[in-house]
């Protein structure tokens, strides 16, 4: 398993190797390579590539981390740099998909604003940046956070958190301070309060 220094400092090649020997050998219902989560087709909201991925076993039943991970105001719970958290009636425009809602979180002082397009209510959702009604800036274009949530064998849990975006060059910088200064952390905040670790990082 993968250590936390190795999750805070990095491990290059041998981190980005590890997604498909680790990870999936878990036995994901959701295949790392398909562009499916469930009935949700990710086409629907970006066609950026999938950048950026995460995968935690966590020594938890899946309804209980589902229980804070799948709730859309509960991120100051566990994510860094948020305040609060709450859902409202959607506010995408000039947008290619319908969002089922919209979530604003108060973001180190700023707003950001995020669609969500796909929710099951069971095991996975999916949220999209909203930068026409957000302050905070952000690195990325065309973007699509999925989250999933699997049984896996003991009673514990998978957890992946799949990133599709756009760097442009100012995302060159921008991302990997994004991911060692928030996603990172936030993650390792999961596996502090329900024990397990990282399996897969790419």
């Amino acid at each position: 398993m993968i250590t936390r220094r190795d999750i805070l400092m990095g491990s290059g090649a041998a981190l980005a190797a590890s997604i498909a020997g680790q990870a999936f050998a878990l036995g994901s219902r959701f295949p790392h390579d398909q562009r499916t989560i469930g009935n949700f087709r990710v086409d629907t909201v970006t066609s950026a590539a999938l950048d950026q991925t995460f995968a935690l076993q966590l020594d938890a039943a899946p309804s209980s981390v589902w229980e804070l991970v799948g709730s859309h105001i509960r991120l100051n719970e566990w994510f860094p740099g948020i305040a609060r958290a709450y859902v409202l009636e959607p506010t995408s425009t000039n947008r290619s998909f319908a969002p089922l809602l919209t979530r604003q979180c108060e973001f180190e002082g700023d707003l950001l604003t995020e669609d969500i397009p796909y929710d099951n209510g069971r095991d996975a959702y999916a949220y999209s940046i909203n930068k026409d009604h957000s302050n905070v800036l952000v690195p990325i274009s065309d973007h699509l956070g999925v989250f999933t949530v699997e049984p896996v064998q003991g009673g514990k849990s998978l957890l992946v958190w799949r990133q599709y975006w756009r760097k442009g060059l100012m995302g060159q910088v921008g991302v990997p301070r994004l991911v060692n200064r928030y996603m990172k952390p936030g993650l390792q905040n999961l596996v502090d309060r329900y024990r397990g670790g990282f399996v897969a990082v790419s």
